[in-house]
This record gives C-alpha cells, structure tokens and sequence, in this order.
C-alpha cells in the first residue's frame, strides 16, 4: 500500500481547483477566467516582443545592406589598387 501511494502524484493546484469548482462553481469559473485571460495577455505580450525583435532585425539588416552599397566604390577602389 505505501509503495502505491508513495507513486502516486498529486497536483494540490489541480485538486483545490475541483475542490472549489464543486464547493463554489461561480468562484471557480471566475479564477478560471482570471487564469485563461492572463494566459491569453501573456502569449499577446510574448507574440509583440517577437514582432518588435523581428522588425528591429529586419531594420538591422535593410541598413547593412545600404551600407555595404554605399560602400561598394571604395571596396573596389581598395582592392584594385591592392592587386595592382
């Protein structure tokens, strides 16, 4: 018996949470909510921060690129009067 019960796990937010749902459903349902929305705020937040990241890369990279092109005559300059 102990060896069954010592594999056995128990998730105490998972059992409070049925508890409660059966002791106070209206409660239960808003705590319920409370979590899905704060879920739901969280991942928003998550999919800006990715977005913000993404576009500061892309802007990184299209100013590189007009760096490098600003740059090109010089670059030519340099290496034919390094092959000269």
């Amino acid at each position: 018996m102990k060896s069954e019960v010592e594999g056995m796990s128990f998730d105490k937010s998972h059992v409070e949470a049925e508890i409660l749902s059966i002791a106070n459903p209206k409660k239960a349902e808003a705590i319920m909510k409370a979590k899905r929305e704060e879920e739901e705020r969280q991942r928003e937040e998550e999919r800006i921060k990715e977005e913000q990241e993404r576009l500061i890369k892309e802007s990184i990279d299209a100013e590189r690129a007009k760096n490098m092109e600003l740059h090109r005559p010089i670059l030519q300059r340099n290496q034919e009067r390094c092959q000269a």
